[in-house]
């Protein structure tokens, strides 16, 4: 069902469906975003599973299906170099920037009703999250990565940022001119938001995520910056070295890159960094496209790019806190940008955002 996420349209197809005795045996796939908000999202559930099993409802998330995002696994858990430093104790702070250049393409209607926060944070960047954090599964089983995701969800909040608000809302200039969309909307199509997993692995590690619409490039990073190394020799100030870095950008690029400071510099006596790019010239023609993984998957019966009603529910509940506290001082907090100023206004709006 490539559709809108409307209870009662959704209700009338499937009855129908079962009307004609054309559910049994049947898998019902349902594209993002499942439901608006926590209390919808539980009511579409609970009346799928009058006609299906848990196991033959695919509520599909296409992110899941984009290679370098399946890559995440490889990279985290077939590599016992990073096992060890992959908590609080060795990461200084987690970005994910999901960006676009593009606005919203005579989607005004849906995205009246939607925004960035629910549109994109509620499912892929938490998505992004859950994979990038979560503890080794006990297998590669559908059901051992999402009781792994599910325990990263469970631990989500919003990350402290002292006197500074944990997250910032923006509209690009232009957008009340779009087709379909209210003169006066405070629909937000940018946010730049501080979470934190609280647990003894991720705690007081702040995580970064910043989407928008009308940004200065399409892109979709993952970047981890790793903490300096205690007492080292180039920590001075005549010679700082930088941080080791890992930035896994799966859109458009699709590699890896890892910053190491491995150079000696024999006259300043300094270290200077590296960076390593893993990725083919041709990732273009390499790689498939994320719908027609998603599709492969569902034949195979491979639920992986599906997400389960526990991750769903639980992703609504933090998105539903953080909008009602949006809601409060919506109009106050909502600011005007293009892609020339936004870091400049973010500076002043947001605990952090990162400048790459």
């Amino acid at each position: 069902m490539a559709i809108p996420s409307d209870f009662e349209l959704i209700k009338n197809i499937v009855e129908g469906l079962d009307y004609h005795r054309l559910i049994k045996k049947s898998v019902i796939v349902l594209e993002k975003p499942f439901g608006f908000d926590y209390k919808s999202a539980k009511k579409l559930n609970n009346f799928l599973l009058n006609f299906f099993p848990e196991k033959m409802i695919y509520r599909i998330d296409h992110y899941l299906a984009k290679d370098l995002v399946q890559d995440i696994l490889a990279l985290r858990f077939a590599n016992p170099i990073f096992v060890p430093i992959w908590n609080n104790k060795y990461i200084q702070d987690i970005t994910i920037n999901i960006w676009e250049k593009g606005g919203i393409r005579n989607r005004g209607q849906y995205y009246e009703g939607s925004g960035v926060i629910k549109d994109m944070i509620q499912n892929h960047a938490l998505q992004l999250l859950a994979l990038t954090l979560m503890e080794r599964p006990k297998s590669l089983s559908y059901n051992d990565i999402d009781l792994a995701k599910t325990n990263i969800f469970k631990k989500i909040k919003l990350y402290d940022c002292g006197r500074r608000a944990p997250v910032a809302i923006g509209q690009y200039e232009g957008y009340r001119q779009e087709k379909y969309v209210d003169p006066k909307s405070l629909v937000e199509t940018f946010v730049s938001m501080v979470l934190e997993v609280d647990d003894d692995n991720w705690r007081g590690v702040p995580i970064h995520i910043v989407s928008g619409k009308k940004m200065a490039k399409k892109t979709t990073d993952i970047i981890v910056n790793f903490k300096n190394i205690e007492h080292c020799f180039w920590n001075q100030d005549r010679c700082q070295i930088k941080n080791n870095q890992i930035r896994i950008n799966i859109q458009p690029h699709n590699d890896i890159h890892l910053q190491l400071n491995s150079e000696f510099d024999p006259v300043s006596k300094c270290a200077i960094p590296t960076v390593l790019r893993f990725g083919f010239e041709d990732n273009k023609f390499i790689l498939k496209d994320s719908y027609e993984n998603a599709l492969q998957d569902l034949f195979c019966q491979d639920r992986f790019t599906c997400t389960n009603s526990s991750e769903i529910l639980l992703a609504w509940r933090l998105i539903d806190r953080i909008m009602k506290l949006l809601e409060l001082n919506r109009k106050e907090k909502l600011f005007i940008y293009n892609a020339k100023n936004l870091v400049k206004i973010l500076e002043k709006e947001s605990c952090l955002v990162k400048k790459e």
